[in-house]
């Protein structure tokens, strides 16, 4: 993080401006502007180590969890916990994720069952079968 300040074009224009006043004898001025360039550095170097650590405590505190059926039990899980088997308890208003295979909902004896979607190889025969 605190290389990133650097990385900044002002950063390296305030510095060429001091080291041109040390070469003309300027020394107090290459010192004052040495000083805030580093000041500034330090303040944002603090600045964004806080403000990401804030984030990721939010992060946390917000953490996605899911109500499922697990043996037999209602519990809240997080979302990444989730596993084939579990059932997860959808009510009004329950914010529905997409997923990666896509899945199906079909209804099976009153419950909504979730399902993935497998996709053919793109090599298989089945993948280069035309349609129709």
């Amino acid at each position: 993080m605190l290389a990133a300040t650097w990385s900044n074009p002002l950063v390296w224009v305030l510095l060429a401006a001091s080291a041109a006043s040390a070469a003309l004898g300027e020394t107090s001025n290459a010192v004052l502007i040495i000083s805030i360039v580093g000041a500034s550095s330090l303040l944002e170097f603090s600045q964004t180590f806080r403000s990401t650590r804030a984030a990721e405590r939010f992060r946390a505190q917000v953490a996605t969890r899911a109500s499922v059926l697990r043996d037999g039990r209602p519990r809240e899980i997080p979302l990444q916990e989730i596993v084939p088997g579990d059932v997860v308890l959808l009510t009004a208003g329950s914010l529905v994720a997409r997923r990666r295979p896509p899945a199906q909902l079909h209804r099976s004896g009153g419950c909504l069952v979730v399902s993935t979607v497998s996709h053919p190889a793109a090599g298989s025969a089945a993948a280069q079968q035309p349609a129709g």
